[in-house]
């Protein structure tokens, strides 16, 4: 399953600038801060650093289902979830 991904092209990073927001070819993807004063910050980063890399992600599930065939039939219903997982992702 070969997807096209329909979100912001180009290589999603954490802004050197502000660490809870990631970017893309100079603009904002996501901004992961709660503005709570720093109280949720170490999550924050966590939840950006976890977003930044969602496209690395979802290339690695694309192999993952690529490979399937090779897998032992016990898989299938998690080959099932990551389809699916793909599909909503895209969608």
């Amino acid at each position: 399953m070969k997807t096209k991904f329909k979100g912001t092209q180009g290589n999603w990073e954490i802004n050197p600038i502000a660490s809870r927001n990631v970017r893309c070819n100079g603009r904002t993807v996501a901004n992961c801060s709660s503005g709570q004063d720093g109280e949720n910050e170490d999550e924050e980063k966590l939840n950006a650093k976890l977003i930044a890399n969602a496209p690395k992600i979802l290339y690695a599930l694309e192999n993952i289902l690529r490979w399937s065939a090779h897998f032992p039939p016990a898989m299938n219903g998690e080959l099932h979830f990551a389809e699916n997982v793909i599909k909503e992702a895209v969608s």
